[in-house]
């Protein structure tokens, strides 16, 4: 008995995209174009946001939280 396996032809690459069933080809391709539109326009400022996170949390090792002095007992 000889056994193949078959490959499944039906998948399509990632650039394929095709609308949800009752929704409009135009909206759905304008709809993309947006959501690539505000993730471009959004990722900068959480780059941003991370890098002076970063750079806050490193000071206050250091400086004390609000610039305050942190006393040592002796």
């Amino acid at each position: 008995m000889k056994t193949s396996m078959a490959l499944n032809t039906n998948t399509t690459s990632m650039g394929d995209t095709h609308p949800p069933d009752g929704c409009a080809p135009e909206f759905y391709l304008s709809a993309c174009r947006w959501h690539f539109y505000a993730g471009l326009f959004v990722i900068p400022f959480l780059i941003i946001l991370a890098i002076t996170d970063r750079v806050m949390m490193f000071i206050t090792q250091y400086d004390g939280r609000d610039g305050e002095k942190i006393a040592a007992d002796r």
